[in-house]
């Protein structure tokens, strides 16, 4: 029996890339695609930060 295991997500709010203006993500994405995307959605003064990486946790 598995103690743990792993995998890959993205997930986004459609409706703030919308309000933002920001093109949403597609196949050909590269890391430079998400930091543009991040720089346009970062707001530290309302509390919205561009990006979470989270850890697998138990």
């Amino acid at each position: 029996m598995p103690f743990q295991s792993g995998g890959e997500a993205f997930l986004y709010n459609k409706a703030l890339f919308d309000a933002k203006g920001v093109k949403h993500p597609h196949k050909n994405w590269t890391y430079d695609d998400l930091l543009d995307a991040c720089r346009k959605l970062n707001d530290p003064a309302n509390n919205r930060f561009a990006i979470e990486v989270g850890q697998n946790g138990l």
